[in-house]
This record gives structure tokens, C-alpha cells and sequence, in this order.
């Protein structure tokens, strides 16, 4: 590995793209990668949108996430 680990703190997070329901903080992004810390309210629905080429990957702090795609039966 070149680059050392970065560590990123809370307070280093800064406000990312507004999603009614959500509050999006921004640890960094790259062009295929978009990494950082999203808080939903309560039964909040988020419409059906696309990641374009990106990768996602989600870490459940708590609460239930209930999510659909499409190319599936489950």
C-alpha cells in the first residue's frame, strides 16, 4: 500500500446533496465511489432513483432498512 490509512472524523464530514427525509454528510467521493454517513428519519421513503455506475454498500447503525431493486423476486 503507497497511501497511508485516512482516518475521518465527524467533525471533517461537510453537508452532501439534500434528500427530503435524509441528512447526507460527505466523508469523500471519488468518481466511482461516494463515501460518508447518511441519517434517515423515521419512516422515511426514498423515491426510486440510480447510482449510475457506483457500488453501494451499507452499514445499519439501527433501525430496519428495507430496501428493493430491480433484477429480483425477493
Amino acid at each position: 500500500m503507497t497511501e497511508p490509512v485516512r482516518v475521518i472524523k465527524a467533525g471533517d464530514l461537510v453537508a452532501a446533496d439534500p434528500t427530503t427525509g435524509m441528512l447526507r454528510m460527505r466523508a469523500f467521493e471519488l468518481p466511482l465511489l461516494w463515501a460518508g454517513q447518511v441519517t434517515t428519519e423515521p419512516g422515511a421513503i426514498s423515491g426510486w432513483h440510480h447510482h449510475d455506475r457506483n457500488e453501494s454498500s451499507l452499514y445499519i447503525v439501527s433501525g430496519v432498512l428495507r430496501l428493493e431493486f430491480e433484477g429480483t423476486d425477493e
